[in-house]
């Protein structure tokens, strides 16, 4: 089990998810996040995070792939 969480942030405004999807040992997570420069409505970053699921049973996380 775990927690899944914003990987990618630079500061400013928390990050949020626009989507996540579930599959066998995997969870993927596209993220929004602000880039500095961005007002508070409208973060114009996105990502994906894909994280699997370790020996122990528990999530790890991958580099956050910028997409956006």
């Amino acid at each position: 089990m775990g927690t899944i969480t914003p990987q990618k942030y630079e500061g400013g405004h928390a990050s949020g998810f626009d989507g996540i999807a579930l599959a066998s040992g995997r969870v993927t997570a596209e993220e929004t996040w602000h880039r500095r420069m961005d007002p508070t409505c409208c973060p114009s970053g996105k990502a994906v995070t894909e994280w699997r699921v370790g020996a122990a049973g528990l999530l790890t996380a991958g580099e956050p792939r910028v997409t956006g």
